[in-house]
């Protein structure tokens, strides 16, 4: 038999099902392609490690296709606004997977170059601690370089444009 569980722990097993409800419907209504891969994902870390190679194999065909991409990285923002658990001891699955699927986006050289295409450096810098956690201090320069010359090619066209 089983020991009886402690009020607290129940209420924390239940936050934790109604974030797996929460990941598996936002997933299902951002990427309707995907009804299938979201609905047999066993967890977030499942769904959010099939979404990231779905990021790498974009980046293979050429060209990529910014449409899923766009969908993808702002996705991966739309995670980091979720509520957060603020006792550590009761930190969440959902929260880790989220996290670790950041600093995974910036592992690649490929993404890591044109992270700067879809998010504003201040979003880069607020969650620099997630971007870099598998960063050295020159990749995140790298990647800030990259976005500072993303930015400056938009910013040349804009002005050609005004001229012509």
């Amino acid at each position: 038999m089983m020991p009886e569980r402690s009020p607290k722990i129940e209420e924390i097993l239940q936050r934790h099902r109604e974030r797996q409800q929460d990941w598996r419907g936002k997933a299902q209504r951002s990427f309707p392609e995907f009804q299938a891969e979201a609905t047999a994902a066993v967890n977030v870390l499942d769904w959010l490690t099939f979404l990231y190679q779905k990021i790498e194999e974009s980046y293979v065909t050429s060209p990529p296709d910014d449409h899923f991409l766009k969908r993808a990285v702002w996705y991966a923002y739309d995670c980091s606004e979720v509520p957060r658990v603020t006792d550590i001891g009761e930190c969440d699955p959902s929260t880790s997977a989220n996290i670790g699927f950041w600093a995974r986006l910036a592992t690649n050289p490929t993404v890591r170059a044109d992270l700067g295409r879809w998010w504003e450096y201040w979003i880069l810098e607020a969650h620099k601690e997630w971007v870099c956690y598998w960063l050295t201090e020159a990749e995140w320069e790298e990647l800030l370089n990259g976005y500072r010359a993303q930015r400056l090619e938009r910013y040349r066209a804009k002005a050609r444009k005004r001229r012509t």
